[in-house]
C-alpha cells in the first residue's frame, strides 16, 4: 500500500500521497535513488563471505573472553576444600527421601586423592570415588 501512495501514476504525473495530503512523501534517499549496480555475483559472494568470516570471528573471540569472565567470577565464589588423606568427611546424598531426611552422609575416611579432583572414599565395605565438590570436612 505504501508503495503503490509514494510511487508517480502515470495518468495523474503526482503520487496518491501528494494528491490527499499536499505534499510528497518523505522517503530516506536510499528509497528515491534508483538502485546502482556495483557487483558481479562473484565480487558480492567474495565480500560477503569475507564479512561474515570477520563477524564469526569476533563473536568467537568475544564468547571466549566472556567465558574466561564468567569462569573468573565463578572462582571467586569458591571455597577451596583442602583434604588429606585419612581425613574424616561427610558426602552429600543427591538421593534423599524427603525434606526431613539428612542433606550429608557420613563421616567416611578418605583413602585416596586423584589429580583429577575427585577423592576415593571408604563407604562402608567399599570403595567409592566422588568428586571434590561432593563432600565437605567433618568437625567432631
Amino acid at each position: 500500500m505504501f508503495v503503490f501512495n509514494s510511487s508517480e501514476h502515470h495518468s495523474t504525473g503526482k503520487q496518491p500521497y501528494e494528491l490527499l495530503y499536499g505534499r510528497t512523501v518523505t522517503m530516506p534517499n536510499s528509497f528515491t535513488k534508483p538502485p546502482e549496480p556495483r557487483y558481479n555475483y562473484e565480487d558480492f559472494h567474495v565480500e560477503l563471505k569475507q564479512k561474515l568470516q570477520v563477524a564469526h570471528q569476533i563473536a568467537r573471540d568475544r564468547l571466549l573472553e566472556r567465558k574466561q569472565k564468567t569462569k573468573e567470577t565463578y572462582d571467586q565464589n569458591q571455597n577451596q576444600i583442602i583434604i588429606h588423606v585419612g581425613d574424616r568427611v561427610l558426602l552429600k546424598d543427591n538421593a534423599r527421601k524427603g525434606k526431613l531426611s539428612p542433606k550429608w552422609l557420613g563421616p567416611y575416611e578418605v583413602i585416596e586423592l586423584k589429580a583429577n579432583e575427585n577423592v576415593t572414599l571408604q563407604k562402608d565395605r567399599r570403595r567409592v570415588t566422588v568428586h571434590k565438590n561432593l563432600i565437605r570436612p567433618f568437625v567432631d
